[in-house]
């Protein structure tokens, strides 16, 4: 999908200033997202060719095929992950997983995925604090009028 926006300013020849398209860029634009095309695009066709589905060898090398994936894409499964995947997919679905379900396994697990962690209480030095980690990140954004 690609969005283009125009914007027509008074008739009177003037332009936006870097800091005025910076401005403009953060508000319309996300860069973890989307991306700017400075000049108009003739196509969007790539030359690049994505890499195969690899299957991760579970059933015939055990945890250390899944700690290896791990290591390599950065998946970040402690102990329990590991221990965990490696039975469900070696016991209980009988599979070797695809690398591809890894990386959405890694993904789903990661701390801003787990709503109970940020909505868990917060203990620091055996004190509890008032404020969930949600709501100490929802404090830091403007309140509507």
């Amino acid at each position: 999908r690609s969005r283009r926006y125009r914007i027509k300013l008074s008739g009177d020849g003037s332009t936006f200033s870097d800091a005025a398209l910076a401005i403009l860029r953060a508000h319309l634009h996300d860069r973890m997202t989307e991306e700017e095309y400075k000049e108009p695009k003739l196509s969007f066709e790539s030359d690049h060719e994505p890499e195969s589905v690899k299957t991760i060898p579970i059933m015939k090398e055990g945890r250390a095929a899944l700690e290896k994936i791990n290591g390599e894409m950065g998946l970040g499964f402690d102990d329990f992950d590991l221990d965990y995947y490696t039975d469900l997919f070696r016991e209980k679905l009988g599979r070797d997983p695809t690398d591809v379900e890894c990386f959405d396994m890694g993904q789903s697990n990661s701390e801003h995925s787990r709503h109970w962690f940020f909505g868990g209480k917060m203990i620091i030095d055996g004190v509890e604090k008032q404020n969930t980690l949600f709501q100490m990140v929802k404090d830091t954004l403007p309140k509507d009028k």
